[in-house]
């Protein structure tokens, strides 16, 4: 059966069920993905009658990015969207581009969005960014949480962030474009093999070959999400039984937990206290579980956190001050 356009009732069925509220806004690079979403959210929100939002982000890493982004400025212009260009000013980059870039470019949005009281970011990842994913995070030995991939919807500081195309493969997205007639921007650095995810994006049709496809990969993904989902819940029953905000951990509880429970506990508990903006990593949780198990354990520090055993079978945990996170390392002791 050959590809088709995705049709509006298609991309309804697909944003219908996410109860879209507020003021949306949408990442557009000008790349074929995020002009697709865009064109298919202005024909579906001239229908729900929602106001739409468009931003592109400006890394400023090639001579012609704003060009580039002006040209997407005139394209939304166009299409009766409302547009505006974000642009991160920083030194130049020697190493780790991709990542420091991707960690710009959602902060802005997410600046924006708090600034302008925007309850919905939409971004275009897909079917193919989906199993890139996957690959990458199991190339490094993920755990359950990272096997995952990217979740649909995700809660954020101004309300949510929206991937509604992770099911649908790019080619898709192509024809839809093409059904539009909307030009769109070639990005050189999707051929640069510097990058991770290009290396895995070019490995695709031959481990695809093999069975090893996005689909066979998307179903797995819907397996792992629901045991997923059931250790969150527990994670959160835990937490009842055996923390407490003022004296910390019940010891005694904590041991009596399955083990991939209480790891996630003590990610949930330390990120919270440490303020930190991501959960440790995981030979770090394994490392602190097995001393906080064990009888002779007094105190660690860790995620930011100082643990400490105090009278009653409590462990408590508190922020680490500035001055002892200078003295200290971030793993346990």
């Amino acid at each position: 059966m050959s590809l088709q356009p995705l049709s509006e009732s298609e991309f309804a069925d697909l944003i219908t069920p996410l109860d879209l509220k507020g003021k949306i806004v949408i990442a557009v690079s000008g790349g074929g993905d995020s002009l697709a979403l865009a064109l298919l959210m202005k024909q579906w929100s001239d229908q729900a009658l929602m106001g739409l939002v468009t931003l592109t982000v400006d890394h400023k890493l090639r001579p012609e990015s704003t060009a580039e982004a002006d040209t997407v400025h005139q394209w939304m212009n166009d299409q009766g969207l409302e547009h505006h260009i974000l642009s991160w000013h920083h030194s130049p980059l020697a190493a780790d581009i991709q990542r420091k870039a991707r960690q710009a470019r959602y902060q802005l949005l997410t600046d924006w969005c708090l600034a302008h009281k925007a309850t919905t970011l939409m971004t275009a990842h897909h079917l193919h960014d989906q199993w890139e994913t996957v690959m990458m995070r199991l190339s490094k030995g993920s755990g359950l949480t990272g096997l995952c991939g990217i979740r649909p919807v995700i809660k954020t500081s101004f309300g949510q962030l929206v991937r509604p195309l992770l099911t649908i493969p790019p080619e898709r997205l192509a024809l839809t474009l093409k059904k539009f007639q909307q030009p769109f921007l070639h990005d050189p650095s999707n051929q640069n093999t510097r990058f991770e995810r290009i290396r895995w994006r070019q490995l695709l049709t031959a481990l695809g070959a093999e069975g090893l496809t996005p689909d066979k990969v998307q179903k797995t993904l819907i397996q792992l999400q629901a045991v997923e989902d059931f250790c969150e819940q527990q994670t959160d029953q835990a937490l009842k039984v055996c923390f407490d905000d003022n004296q910390g951990l019940k010891i005694n509880e904590f041991r009596t937990l399955p083990v991939e429970i209480a790891h996630r506990v003590l990610k949930k508990v330390i990120q919270s206290i440490g303020k930190a903006e991501y959960p440790m990593g995981h030979s770090v949780v394994q490392k602190l579980y097995q001393k906080l198990i064990n009888p002779t354990f007094n105190g660690a520090t860790a995620g930011g956190c100082y643990l400490k055993r105090t009278q009653g079978g409590w462990l408590k945990i508190l922020k680490e001050s500035p001055r002892r996170s200078q003295n200290t390392h971030t793993q346990p002791k």
